[in-house]
């Protein structure tokens, strides 16, 4: 029998350049990207005060809602069972 004709092949691995990296974002130098980028920074630009205003406003809710919450918690909880058995316990004693 011969182990050799059974054993897998080993595959190359195919050699890549330097400058290329698998995976890697590939650089934005397309003109049709960046005037895209440029036409959406000018909208907002355009638009800074309303977006200034929203900031503003957004800011100021959130800090009028941190200081209307109150700091410590207060539990609104009853336990019941333990109040009935501690009024049976307290009307038994003196009944007897």
């Amino acid at each position: 029998m011969n182990s050799a004709a059974s054993a897998p092949v080993r595959q190359p691995v195919p050699e890549l350049p330097e400058h290329e990296i698998p995976g890697a974002p590939k650089p934005s130098g397309t003109p049709e990207l960046n005037e895209n980028i440029i036409i959406r920074l000018r909208l907002l630009w355009t638009h800074r005060g309303l977006l200034i205003r929203v900031v503003l406003c957004a800011l100021l809710a959130s800090t009028l809602i941190a200081f209307l919450i109150p700091v410590r918690y207060e539990s609104s909880a009853r336990d019941r069972c333990c109040r009935d058995v501690w009024r049976r316990c307290r009307v038994g004693e003196r009944g007897q």
